[in-house]
């Protein structure tokens, strides 16, 4: 959806990622890391993104400051867990090669990945970055950099007041004359967020009634029953079913799905270019 302000993070599809106010990690006046401030813009009914985080560490600094060469396990990231106590996970995704053009000479880019990111832990988190110089795994007398996280939920709230069900709802069948049915499909009214509902297919036959309750049609049709799971044949499955929405185990509403079939036909041979028989 968005690139990066910077040209030295990789543009992410899925969110809308913006950097700005540079920071500089500096210990015995060397600057050995350049980390950024990043904003991340969750879309709607998100239930755990996935996005980059990353940073450059100035390795050509190493020679004149710390006794051995940068490795990335003496990382310390989000040393407070700011982020872990929100829901989300920081996990080191990748350690690059020396880039001349935007992270100096001899830097290298070190990339991790921000996991569970959703509209209920929007927010600004500050978190420090610290390198351990003497691998105690204590980052008070170390250098380290603060940077804030900031996670954007284009819509924080979902408003399940007023919401009502489409009477009569087409669905197209697939190749195998199967569908899903999803409750952004069937609902009217504010954001609907398929996760948070569940939809059952009911196929009534006679006086007796088959739930499917993964909202699923198909042929044979899939039921459920006294915690079972059981197959009923169908001589179609392009009939009308009932359809019901629940949220949090109650009832919100239902209403009745026409299954159609308009798959375009399909040869199972091609005829030959050749005429054999008689004209007439």
């Amino acid at each position: 959806m968005g690139k990066t302000n910077f040209t030295f993070v990789r543009p992410f599809l899925m969110v809308l990622l913006a950097f700005f106010g540079m920071q500089s990690l500096s210990a015995q006046d060397c600057n050995v890391l350049i980390a950024n401030s990043a904003t991340y813009t969750v879309p709607n009914c998100e239930q755990g993104a996935t996005v980059p985080y990353s940073f450059y560490v100035l390795d050509s600094q190493f020679d004149d400051c710390f006794s051995s060469n940068f490795t990335p396990n003496e990382l310390l990231f989000d040393t407070d867990g700011v982020l872990a106590a929100a829901g989300i996970t920081a996990t080191l995704d990748n350690v690059g090669g020396d880039d001349t053009e935007t992270g100096g000479e001899e830097s290298v880019l070190v990339g991790y990945l921000l996991s569970g990111l959703n509209a209920s832990n929007a927010g600004e988190y500050t978190i420090t970055i610290a390198y351990d110089t003497d691998g105690d795994g204590d980052d008070q007398d170390e250098p380290q950099v603060e940077v804030k996280i900031t996670v954007l939920a284009q819509q924080p709230t979902t408003d399940y007041e007023d919401l009502s069900c489409t009477g009569t709802v087409n669905i197209k069948l697939n190749q195998y004359c199967e569908a899903n049915l999803r409750a952004s499909q069937l609902l009217n009214g504010a954001l609907v967020c398929d996760d948070d509902f569940d939809v059952h297919v009911v196929y009534v036959e006679g006086n007796r009634s088959y739930i499917n309750e993964d909202g699923h049609i198909s042929d044979p049709f899939i039921y459920h029953q006294n915690g079972g799971t059981y197959e009923k044949n169908l001589d179609k499955a392009c009939i009308q079913y009932i359809y019901r929405v629940y949220y949090e185990g109650d009832l919100v509403c239902w209403g009745y799905v026409n299954a159609e079939d308009k798959s375009a036909p399909i040869f199972e041979y091609c005829p030959s270019d050749k005429f054999y028989g008689q004209r007439s």
